[in-house]
Order: structure tokens, then C-alpha cells, then sequence
């Protein structure tokens, strides 16, 4: 998505448009997150998507994805300072969002047709269903795993509204079996800043994965250890990943599992894009191995 006029940035900006660097730093005060089952709940059930379920089912006519949209990427004349790479831009966050569902969107297609495409930790469904419309002809089942009831509920409605057959469940990235959706082998599956809610994952976590028996698992997520600490920015995104407790092991266990012959990681994209400049995803595909 071409964005006109360019409005690339640089690090010396990033005060101007986020608390964040104070924080890190130590001149405004913040209180040290912890990523509790409570405090997820807290925040996508109570805070996210519990109200705009309810803002739905409060309207007299039909609600589509597009509005539910809108009504969360509120519009500001404040820009969002974000990440592309190595480089930093300022973007809407309607723009920022487009640029990031055209990535995921890019990545994907290759690997179709396939009988099933996956998101596991789905929100209210915006990747997933803006993927759904683009690859209904070439995708047997839509399947959206998610934690939250009032998430669950939205995926559907607004499934149902863009005419979209969906099959929807709950999904624990941090527990044993992740999901209890019966996927089709050989289905495509993706997440998308849903694994780094989960501070540190076990091995279990890829023996889940495979247990699927996916074509590929395509990670869009942000990599503590993709951070890179001979930099300002890695540093400063380490540290930001460590006060909010978000994942730190992901890529960790991901080279441990190919190391020991279970999976081959396929790419892996370091800091593709970020809406967040101090939280932007990586991606890292991959596939079980043949004997897994």
C-alpha cells in the first residue's frame, strides 16, 4: 500500500508519538505487567472485544466487519509510529492496518489451495475474514480458534454477515492441545500477535502444532531474540517486550525443534512490520518434518 507522501521518520521522533521511550527510560512511572490468564481476560474480554460485542447486538441493523472495524481503529489526527524493516514511518492506523493485512495476505498465498486455513488467537476475526473473503475459492474450510467468548461471538456474526462459512472454538495458545477444533491435515495455519501474549512457551507448544499435521505454520509475531542488541531499537524493543511481559522464547524453541530433526523452519523475516515500532512482527514458517 503506497503510502502518499511518504512520511518516513526517524528513532529521534518516536518521543512525539509514544510514552513508551520515558517509560523505558525511567522518567515516567509504570507498573511492571505480568501475562496472567486474569489479566488477558482483563484486557481482550472486558476492555476489547467484550464491549463492541455488546455495541453490536445494541444496534437494530446489521453490523459489518468493516464498521466493527472502524469502530476500533478510532480515527485521530494523531499518526501511529511505526516500523517497515529498518525503517520508521508514520501511518493512520486505517493505513497500518491495511499494509499489515496485505502482508499476511502475500504470505499466505502461496501455499494455497488447501483444505483448511487456521488462525489460531483470532480476535474478532479482521485477518481472518479479510483473508476468507480474498481465498474462499481456494481454501476448503475457514477455521478460527480464539480464548475469548465475546471474540468467539463476533467471529461468527460477522462471519455471517459477510456471507463467510466459519467454523469457530475456543484456542489457549499456553495450554496442552491448544485447540480442540478438529483441523484437516495438511491445513495452512497462522498466527498473528496472539504467541506473545504467552511469556514463555514450552516444547510442548510445537508437538501441539504438529499434532495437526500442517502444510506449514507461518508465525507473524514479535521476536524477543529478533531484537538485536547491538542497536538502540533492539534494545529498547527487549526491553519493552520484558516490561510487558510478552514472549521471549519463541524463535528459541522453534531452532531447538529443527535442531532436533522435528521440524524445518522454512523462512525467517525479522521485524517485518510493526503498527507498534517498538513491538513489530517477524516471520518464521514452518513445516513438521517428514518422519515427525
Amino acid at each position: 500500500m503506497a503510502i502518499t507522501p511518504p512520511r518516513k521518520c526517524t528513532l529521534d521522533q518516536l518521543p512525539a508519538y509514544s510514552p513508551w521511550p520515558a517509560r523505558l527510560l525511567g522518567l515516567a512511572p509504570w507498573e511492571q505487567k505480568t501475562k496472567t490468564p486474569m489479566e488477558i481476560t482483563r484486557e481482550f474480554e472486558h476492555e476489547k472485544w467484550g464491549p463492541v460485542w455488546q455495541r453490536v447486538k445494541d444496534r437494530s441493523e446489521p453490523v459489518t466487519l468493516s464498521t466493527v472495524s472502524s469502530w476500533i481503529q478510532v480515527s485521530t489526527q494523531q499518526l501511529e509510529f511505526c516500523s517497515q524493516g529498518s525503517e520508521f514511518i508514520l501511518l493512520s492506523n486505517a493505513e497500518a492496518n491495511q499494509i499489515w493485512l496485505e502482508l499476511i495476505e502475500a504470505t499466505i498465498k502461496p501455499w494455497l489451495p488447501a483444505p483448511a486455513l487456521v488462525e489460531l488467537g483470532c480476535g474478532y476475526g479482521n485477518v481472518l475474514l479479510f483473508l476468507a473473503n480474498r481465498f474462499n475459492h481456494v481454501v476448503g474450510q475457514i477455521f478460527g480458534g480464539e480464548y475469548t467468548k465475546s471474540g468467539q461471538a463476533l467471529f461468527r456474526y460477522l462471519a455471517k454477515q459477510e456471507n463467510l462459512a466459519v467454523q469457530s472454538g475456543t484456542c489457549d495458545i499456553g495450554a496442552p492441545g491448544i485447540t480442540a477444533l478438529n483441523l484437516p491435515n495438511d491445513s495452512v495455519i497462522y498466527t498473528s500477535y496472539a504467541v506473545h501474549y504467552v511469556p514463555r512457551l514450552t516444547t510442548r507448544f510445537v508437538e501441539d502444532l504438529c499434532s495437526f499435521r500442517p502444510r506449514v505454520v507461518c508465525h507473524f509475531e514479535p521476536c524477543y531474540e529478533h531484537a538485536n542488541e547491538d542497536s538502540l531499537i533492539g534494545l529498547m524493543r527487549r526491553r519493552y517486550m520484558e516490561i510487558n511481559d510478552y514472549n521471549r522464547n519463541l524463535v528459541t524453541i522453534l531452532e531447538a525443534a529443527e535442531k532436533d530433526g522435528r521440524i524445518q523452519i522454512i523462512t525467517q523475516e525479522p521485524n517485518l512490520f510493526g503498527m507498534n515500532a517498538l513491538l513489530p512482527a517477524s516471520l518464521i514458517a514452518w513445516k513438521p518434518a517428514i518422519n515427525n
